[in-house]
Protein backbone atom coordinates (compact mmCIF):
# COMPACT_ATOMS: atom_id res chain seq x y z
CA UNK A 1 0.00 0.00 0.00
CA UNK A 2 1.13 3.79 -0.81
CA UNK A 3 1.15 6.74 1.03
CA UNK A 4 0.86 9.64 -0.89
CA UNK A 5 1.55 12.84 0.16
CA UNK A 6 -1.45 15.53 0.29
CA UNK A 7 -1.12 17.75 -2.50
CA UNK A 8 -4.48 18.43 -2.91
CA UNK A 9 -4.00 22.48 -2.61
CA UNK A 10 -1.31 22.77 -5.15
CA UNK A 11 -1.45 25.34 -7.45
CA UNK A 12 0.09 23.67 -10.14
CA UNK A 13 -1.63 23.34 -13.47
CA UNK A 14 0.29 19.62 -12.97
CA UNK A 15 2.53 18.16 -10.93
CA UNK A 16 3.94 14.55 -10.27
CA UNK A 17 3.30 13.07 -6.11
CA UNK A 18 5.30 10.00 -5.40
CA UNK A 19 5.00 7.64 -2.95
CA UNK A 20 7.45 4.42 -2.05
CA UNK A 21 7.93 1.38 -0.47
CA UNK A 22 10.74 -1.69 -0.60
CA UNK A 23 10.49 -5.17 -0.17
CA UNK A 24 13.30 -7.39 0.66
CA UNK A 25 13.82 -11.42 -1.12
CA UNK A 26 12.32 -14.29 0.87
CA UNK A 27 15.71 -15.66 -0.08
CA UNK A 28 18.03 -13.21 -0.25
CA UNK A 29 17.42 -10.39 2.59
CA UNK A 30 20.28 -7.93 1.37
CA UNK A 31 17.99 -8.04 -2.45
CA UNK A 32 15.55 -5.34 -2.61
CA UNK A 33 12.80 -4.19 -4.88
CA UNK A 34 11.73 -0.17 -4.76
CA UNK A 35 8.18 0.06 -6.18
CA UNK A 36 7.80 3.35 -6.82
CA UNK A 37 4.14 4.63 -7.42
CA UNK A 38 3.72 8.21 -9.38
CA UNK A 39 0.14 10.34 -9.81
CA UNK A 40 -0.72 13.48 -11.47
CA UNK A 41 -2.40 16.32 -9.63
CA UNK A 42 -3.85 19.58 -10.85
CA UNK A 43 -5.28 22.63 -9.39
CA UNK A 44 -8.07 21.73 -11.61
CA UNK A 45 -8.61 18.32 -9.58
CA UNK A 46 -12.12 18.68 -8.74
CA UNK A 47 -12.75 22.69 -9.82
CA UNK A 48 -15.40 23.73 -11.74
CA UNK A 49 -14.80 23.93 -15.51
CA UNK A 50 -12.69 26.64 -16.74
CA UNK A 51 -13.03 29.17 -19.45
CA UNK A 52 -11.85 26.83 -22.46
CA UNK A 53 -14.75 26.74 -25.41
CA UNK A 54 -14.96 22.75 -26.74
CA UNK A 55 -15.93 22.12 -30.57
CA UNK A 56 -17.50 18.47 -30.48
CA UNK A 57 -18.05 16.29 -33.83
CA UNK A 58 -20.09 13.34 -32.74
CA UNK A 59 -19.65 10.60 -35.26
CA UNK A 60 -22.22 7.65 -34.72
CA UNK A 61 -22.39 4.49 -36.07
CA UNK A 62 -25.51 3.70 -37.40
CA UNK A 63 -24.62 0.40 -39.19
CA UNK A 64 -27.18 -2.80 -38.46
CA UNK A 65 -25.88 -4.05 -35.79
CA UNK A 66 -26.76 -0.97 -33.80
CA UNK A 67 -30.48 -1.77 -33.59
CA UNK A 68 -28.97 -5.06 -31.79
CA UNK A 69 -30.28 -4.75 -27.93
CA UNK A 70 -28.24 -4.07 -24.45
CA UNK A 71 -29.68 -3.83 -21.19
CA UNK A 72 -32.95 -3.43 -22.49
CA UNK A 73 -31.93 -0.51 -25.14
CA UNK A 74 -30.43 -0.59 -28.89
CA UNK A 75 -27.07 0.07 -29.04
CA UNK A 76 -28.73 2.90 -31.04
CA UNK A 77 -31.17 4.08 -28.57
CA UNK A 78 -28.32 4.27 -26.16
CA UNK A 79 -25.91 6.31 -28.33
CA UNK A 80 -28.97 8.77 -29.15
CA UNK A 81 -29.59 9.51 -25.81
CA UNK A 82 -26.04 9.76 -24.65
CA UNK A 83 -25.48 12.50 -27.38
CA UNK A 84 -28.70 14.39 -26.11
CA UNK A 85 -27.53 14.28 -22.63
CA UNK A 86 -23.75 15.78 -23.38
CA UNK A 87 -25.14 18.36 -25.28
CA UNK A 88 -27.24 19.55 -22.37
CA UNK A 89 -23.75 19.60 -20.44
CA UNK A 90 -21.96 22.21 -23.11
CA UNK A 91 -22.37 25.79 -22.50
CA UNK A 92 -22.53 28.87 -24.75
CA UNK A 93 -19.43 29.58 -26.79
CA UNK A 94 -19.35 26.13 -27.41
CA UNK A 95 -20.26 24.27 -30.97
CA UNK A 96 -21.05 20.96 -31.80
CA UNK A 97 -21.91 19.06 -35.13
CA UNK A 98 -23.27 15.32 -35.41
CA UNK A 99 -22.41 12.79 -38.08
CA UNK A 100 -23.83 9.30 -38.86
CA UNK A 101 -21.56 6.61 -40.47
CA UNK A 102 -22.15 2.41 -42.07
CA UNK A 103 -20.31 2.16 -45.37
CA UNK A 104 -20.64 5.86 -45.95
CA UNK A 105 -20.27 8.66 -43.53
CA UNK A 106 -22.85 11.47 -43.73
CA UNK A 107 -23.05 15.51 -41.41
CA UNK A 108 -26.58 15.33 -39.96
CA UNK A 109 -25.67 18.73 -38.07
CA UNK A 110 -22.66 21.11 -39.28
CA UNK A 111 -20.64 22.81 -36.43
CA UNK A 112 -23.10 25.07 -35.08
CA UNK A 113 -23.26 26.82 -31.25
CA UNK A 114 -25.00 25.07 -28.92
CA UNK A 115 -27.14 28.39 -28.41
CA UNK A 116 -28.43 28.71 -31.80
CA UNK A 117 -30.24 25.68 -31.69
CA UNK A 118 -34.16 25.85 -31.15
CA UNK A 119 -35.98 23.96 -28.30
CA UNK A 120 -36.33 20.65 -29.12
CA UNK A 121 -34.62 21.41 -32.45
CA UNK A 122 -31.92 19.01 -31.77
CA UNK A 123 -33.28 16.22 -30.12
CA UNK A 124 -35.91 15.90 -33.10
CA UNK A 125 -32.64 15.68 -35.41
CA UNK A 126 -31.12 13.15 -33.27
CA UNK A 127 -34.26 10.77 -32.53
CA UNK A 128 -35.34 10.76 -36.20
CA UNK A 129 -31.93 8.61 -36.89
CA UNK A 130 -31.82 4.87 -37.68
CA UNK A 131 -30.23 2.24 -38.54
CA UNK A 132 -28.72 0.59 -42.39
CA UNK A 133 -25.54 -1.02 -43.58
CA UNK A 134 -22.25 -1.73 -42.86
CA UNK A 135 -19.79 -0.38 -40.97
CA UNK A 136 -16.61 1.22 -42.73
CA UNK A 137 -14.50 2.98 -39.85
CA UNK A 138 -12.59 5.46 -42.42
CA UNK A 139 -15.69 6.39 -43.41
CA UNK A 140 -16.62 7.54 -40.09
CA UNK A 141 -13.34 9.17 -39.41
CA UNK A 142 -13.42 11.34 -42.49
CA UNK A 143 -16.35 12.58 -42.13
CA UNK A 144 -15.76 13.35 -38.30
CA UNK A 145 -12.63 15.23 -39.31
CA UNK A 146 -13.95 17.05 -41.88
CA UNK A 147 -15.91 18.49 -40.00
CA UNK A 148 -13.08 20.81 -38.56
CA UNK A 149 -11.95 21.46 -41.93
CA UNK A 150 -10.97 24.74 -42.56
CA UNK A 151 -11.07 26.00 -38.81
CA UNK A 152 -7.93 26.86 -37.11
CA UNK A 153 -7.10 25.70 -33.88
CA UNK A 154 -6.79 27.97 -30.88
CA UNK A 155 -5.31 27.69 -27.43
CA UNK A 156 -9.12 29.15 -25.70
CA UNK A 157 -10.83 26.08 -27.63
CA UNK A 158 -10.93 22.34 -27.11
CA UNK A 159 -11.51 20.74 -30.26
CA UNK A 160 -12.70 16.59 -30.03
CA UNK A 161 -14.14 13.91 -32.03
CA UNK A 162 -16.59 11.30 -30.02
CA UNK A 163 -16.87 8.23 -31.68
CA UNK A 164 -20.05 6.02 -30.89
CA UNK A 165 -20.24 2.43 -31.78
CA UNK A 166 -20.24 -1.27 -31.56
CA UNK A 167 -17.65 -1.96 -34.18
CA UNK A 168 -15.73 -4.95 -32.48
CA UNK A 169 -12.81 -5.35 -34.91
CA UNK A 170 -11.34 -1.48 -35.01
CA UNK A 171 -7.83 -2.64 -36.21
CA UNK A 172 -5.56 -1.70 -33.84
CA UNK A 173 -3.00 -0.55 -36.21
CA UNK A 174 -5.06 1.02 -38.92
CA UNK A 175 -7.17 2.80 -35.96
CA UNK A 176 -3.71 4.15 -35.00
CA UNK A 177 -3.29 6.03 -37.79
CA UNK A 178 -5.81 7.48 -37.90
CA UNK A 179 -5.90 8.93 -34.22
CA UNK A 180 -2.17 10.46 -34.85
CA UNK A 181 -4.07 12.03 -38.08
CA UNK A 182 -6.78 13.68 -36.08
CA UNK A 183 -4.00 14.49 -33.10
CA UNK A 184 -1.25 16.20 -35.84
CA UNK A 185 -4.12 18.71 -35.98
CA UNK A 186 -4.91 18.98 -32.51
CA UNK A 187 -8.19 17.32 -32.31
CA UNK A 188 -8.58 14.60 -29.92
CA UNK A 189 -11.07 11.85 -29.80
CA UNK A 190 -12.62 9.93 -27.84
CA UNK A 191 -14.47 6.21 -28.48
CA UNK A 192 -17.28 4.34 -26.89
CA UNK A 193 -17.50 1.02 -27.23
CA UNK A 194 -21.37 -0.34 -27.03
CA UNK A 195 -21.67 -3.38 -26.44
CA UNK A 196 -18.16 -4.47 -26.62
CA UNK A 197 -16.27 -6.17 -23.30
CA UNK A 198 -13.19 -3.95 -22.13
CA UNK A 199 -9.97 -4.81 -24.68
CA UNK A 200 -6.58 -4.32 -23.25
CA UNK A 201 -4.61 -4.07 -26.34
CA UNK A 202 -7.08 -1.82 -28.17
CA UNK A 203 -6.98 0.88 -25.33
CA UNK A 204 -3.71 1.06 -24.91
CA UNK A 205 -3.13 1.41 -28.32
CA UNK A 206 -5.91 4.45 -28.01
CA UNK A 207 -4.24 5.99 -24.98
CA UNK A 208 -0.41 6.23 -26.43
CA UNK A 209 -1.74 8.93 -28.61
CA UNK A 210 -2.02 12.06 -27.21
CA UNK A 211 -5.72 13.05 -25.86
CA UNK A 212 -7.22 9.81 -26.97
CA UNK A 213 -9.31 7.80 -24.54
CA UNK A 214 -11.70 4.46 -25.05
CA UNK A 215 -14.35 3.15 -22.94
CA UNK A 216 -16.08 0.05 -23.22
CA UNK A 217 -20.11 0.40 -22.36
CA UNK A 218 -23.01 -2.28 -21.59
CA UNK A 219 -25.81 -0.36 -20.84
CA UNK A 220 -26.84 3.29 -20.55
CA UNK A 221 -24.79 4.41 -17.18
CA UNK A 222 -21.42 3.35 -18.74
CA UNK A 223 -21.55 6.08 -21.31
CA UNK A 224 -23.09 8.95 -19.44
CA UNK A 225 -20.45 7.97 -16.47
CA UNK A 226 -17.38 9.28 -18.72
CA UNK A 227 -19.08 11.91 -21.08
CA UNK A 228 -21.69 13.67 -19.19
CA UNK A 229 -20.91 13.06 -15.47
CA UNK A 230 -17.04 13.41 -15.70
CA UNK A 231 -17.47 15.43 -18.55
CA UNK A 232 -14.94 18.37 -17.55
CA UNK A 233 -11.95 15.68 -16.37
CA UNK A 234 -13.22 13.76 -19.79
CA UNK A 235 -12.82 16.45 -22.30
CA UNK A 236 -10.49 18.97 -20.69
CA UNK A 237 -7.02 17.30 -20.88
CA UNK A 238 -4.52 19.59 -19.37
CA UNK A 239 -1.00 17.83 -19.65
CA UNK A 240 0.21 15.93 -23.12
CA UNK A 241 3.36 13.96 -23.82
CA UNK A 242 4.12 13.72 -19.70
CA UNK A 243 7.55 12.77 -19.56
CA UNK A 244 9.14 10.78 -16.39
CA UNK A 245 12.77 10.85 -15.85
CA UNK A 246 14.88 8.61 -12.99
CA UNK A 247 18.17 8.83 -12.51
CA UNK A 248 20.08 5.93 -10.18
CA UNK A 249 23.11 4.21 -10.26
CA UNK A 250 22.50 1.34 -8.06
CA UNK A 251 18.75 0.29 -9.77
CA UNK A 252 17.11 -0.61 -13.04
CA UNK A 253 14.17 -0.54 -14.06
CA UNK A 254 12.75 -3.85 -14.18
CA UNK A 255 8.95 -3.23 -15.01
CA UNK A 256 6.00 -0.01 -15.48
CA UNK A 257 2.27 -1.45 -14.39
CA UNK A 258 -0.82 0.54 -15.02
CA UNK A 259 -1.78 2.82 -17.67
CA UNK A 260 0.97 2.10 -20.54
CA UNK A 261 4.12 4.07 -20.73
CA UNK A 262 5.43 4.53 -23.94
CA UNK A 263 9.76 4.74 -24.43
CA UNK A 264 9.64 7.79 -25.21
CA UNK A 265 7.97 9.35 -22.40
CA UNK A 266 10.59 7.41 -19.97
CA UNK A 267 14.05 8.14 -18.86
CA UNK A 268 16.38 6.13 -16.95
CA UNK A 269 19.96 7.33 -16.53
CA UNK A 270 22.51 4.39 -14.90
Amino acid sequence: QFHHPDISTTKSTFCLQTASRIEHSSNDKTEESIWVSVMGASRYDGAERDERTIDFSMVLDISGSMSSHVDGMSKLEIAKRAIVELKGTLREGDRLAVSVFNDNGKVVIPLTEVSQFTHGEFESQINSISTYGGTTLQAGFKVGLGVFEGIEPTPDRVRRILFLTDMDDMGATQLKALLEQASSQQISTSIVGLGMNFDTNLTEGIIKVPGCRYYSAQKLEDVLRPIVEEFYFTFFPIAYKSRLACSSTEYQLEETFGAPLAPEFMEWDL
